[in-house]
């Protein structure tokens, strides 16, 4: 008996040791989750580090929230997208994270510009990084530095309090840094609308060369100067032309009239026109209206300057195809200048026409004109009909996005069909069968994209004439024009 009751109690004693030896390691093992069995946490004997800093979660979508500060500017913030979030560490309250507000909103936009004086507005500020697509579009918003690529609420700024306390030199050394990536990229080709005044008012200088059809495929159709558009566009344009010896001004009082309506006999005529046009259209017709400004230095007579003929008409496409389009044009000519100063022609006239284009290639267009000048009536046997035709071709020399060169050829011909001219002599001479021709090479510039002023193009043309030694010798026009 004494060896049983000694037997049992080393027994009792052992399975005492064996309880406190398993509820140690139990305390030194701390479960990973509320969920964890006392059973499987017995196997966990080595201590768990408390983190420094909370448990991140784990990588989830992220979308964009804007807010509108009310001073000109709007807030850019990063959040993650609602969604059931993964289990993490049972932590204390106060080593827990403050719970996010995630936001259904997928599509904010995140394309305004953000200044840095403007974050105390928002309790919560979240980091932009360079995730993408996304971080080429933010970073030039974020209003401090990113650091490791990730969106995570800042740390430099955790409450308004801080946030208006940081100092000038800090709002400084962040604009620096804007503005370098800003320089970065522009340096690297790439293109922001925000990066200064210059690239907003020329931003066809600052967006690089994309390698595939450009906006010289939209405007070489448009391209002629002496040759009309047969295709209707609305336009605002600005045409300076200078000509110089035209040595028959009255001939069939297509320039000037004749005497004695008109100046005396005249030897040459140096002429300098700046003509205002506007044309608004459809895809089908359009109306035009010209307001020519009109400066003459002849060799005899006076030198006189002032307001010319007026122009009122409109354009109607009769044939509208992938290759052809033909469209009858109308112009009436108001006798609006003074003809004895030698600025108008002192009568009316209509002059119908058709225009015509062919699509020879996407990059090459084939121009084509036909119109007949009528006088209402004129001084004696001097006016008369007057027909005037061209030919031309336009096409692509370089494009990109935004810039096309845009090199023309024209060939302009004018054939007096009656009526009569003076001599410097004072004889009079009939002009039946005259006709000049100008040989007219010239390049169009265009200028875009189109912004708050329509597409910007500039042209320059001018050449001589080959074909009747009484029209001008020499002819050059530069011309702005703004479509819209």
């Amino acid at each position: 008996m004494p060896l049983l009751r000694s037997v049992s109690l080393l027994t009792v004693l052992g399975l005492l040791s064996h309880a406190l030896t398993a509820d140690d390691s139990t305390r030194t093992a701390k479960p990973r989750s509320s969920a964890t069995s006392p059973s499987s946490s017995a196997h966990h004997d080595v201590p768990v580090p408390k983190p420094d800093r909370p448990v991140a979660r784990s990588p989830r979508p992220l979308t964009t929230v804007v807010a509108d500060t009310g001073l000109g500017s709007r807030l850019v913030r990063v959040e993650p997208i609602s969604e059931s979030p993964p289990p993490v560490e049972s932590q204390s309250p106060a080593e827990t994270a403050p719970p996010l507000t995630w936001p259904e909103d997928e599509t904010a936009d995140v394309d305004d510009a953000v200044r840095a004086d403007d974050v105390s507005v928002m309790p919560t500020v979240y980091e932009v990084g360079d995730f993408g697509e996304l971080g080429d579009r933010c970073d030039m918003a974020a209003p401090w530095p990113v650091d490791d690529g990730t969106a995570r609420q800042s740390s430099a700024y955790p409450s308004s309090d801080r946030r208006s306390s940081r100092s000038a030199s800090d709002r400084d050394a962040r604009r620096s840094e804007r503005l370098a990536r800003r320089a970065a990229r522009h340096s690297s080709g790439e293109s922001c609308e925000r990066c200064s005044p210059w690239a907003r008012l020329f931003p066809f200088a600052f967006i690089p060369p994309s390698g595939g059809i450009g906006i010289g495929h939209e405007r070489v159709m448009f391209a002629p100067f002496f040759t009309g558009s047969a295709q209707p566009f609305s336009h605002v344009s600005l045409r300076y032309e200078n000509g110089w010896n035209l040595e028959r001004p009255d001939r069939a009082e297509y320039f000037w009239a004749a005497p004695p309506n008109g100046p005396g006999p005249e030897r040459s005529v140096d002429v300098t026109t700046l003509t205002a046009r506007i044309e608004t259209a459809t895809d089908r017709a359009s109306a035009i209206f010209e307001v020519p400004l009109r400066a003459v230095s002849p060799d005899l007579n006076s030198d006189a300057s002032g307001i010319g003929d007026l122009t009122v008409g409109g354009k109607l496409v009769l044939v509208s195809g992938r290759d052809w389009v033909i469209t009858q044009q109308t112009l009436t000519y108001l006798n609006t200048g003074p003809a004895g100063r030698g600025l108008g022609t002192g009568h009316a006239s209509i002059e119908p026409g058709l225009l015509a284009r062919y699509r020879w290639t996407d990059e090459t267009y084939f121009h084509g004109q036909l119109r007949y000048h009528i006088p209402f009536s004129g001084t004696g046997d001097y006016f008369g009909e007057v027909l005037i035709w061209g030919v031309g071709v336009s096409s692509i020399w370089y494009e990109t996005d935004a810039f096309a060169v845009l090199p023309t050829l024209e060939v302009v011909g004018t054939s007096f069909l009656d009526g009569q001219r003076t001599t410097a002599g004072g004889l009079t001479v009939s002009v039946d069968g005259e006709t000049a021709v100008d040989l007219l090479p010239g390049v169009r510039f265009v200028l875009g994209p189109q912004g708050d002023l329509g597409l910007t193009e500039v042209g320059i043309s001018g050449g001589a004439s080959v074909g009747d030694a009484g029209w001008y010798s020499a002819r050059l026009q530069v011309e702005a024009r703004w479509s819209f």
